[in-house]
């Protein structure tokens, strides 16, 4: 009896060993195809990003402008219409402010008369 209660007892064991083998295998698996899925995901992500850089960098190799370098030209060219507006605009309202003050003393004149 004690001879079949050990050979009871060690093929419990091994049941459970082959048991906790399957788990284990089926863990590594999954953890495998997890690994697999975010490898694949960051590969993609590193490409994007590359396009992305790409697309915000200047590129002197081929002499085209990333979209910081067009949009800091765009900033310059629009201060520079700006100031020039604003120059004209001062320009405008001060010969309008003479024409207007030539024109009221050139009434007040005809008027006295």
């Amino acid at each position: 009896m004690p001879q079949e209660t050990q050979k009871e007892l060690l093929n419990e064991i091994l049941r459970q060993q082959i048991d906790n083998a399957a788990t284990l295998k089926q863990n590594a698996l999954t953890q495998l195809e997890f690994a697999a899925k975010v490898s694949d995901f960051m590969n993609k992500q590193s490409l994007h990003n590359n396009r992305i850089k790409h697309l915000l960098e200047s590129d002197s190799s081929t002499n085209q402008e990333g979209l910081v370098e067009k949009v800091n030209k765009i900033e310059h060219n629009f201060e520079k219409y700006k100031n020039n507006n604003n120059k004209k605009i001062a320009f405008i309202s001060g010969v309008a402010i003479s024409l207007y003050s030539i024109g009221k003393w050139v009434m007040v004149k005809i008027l006295e008369q």
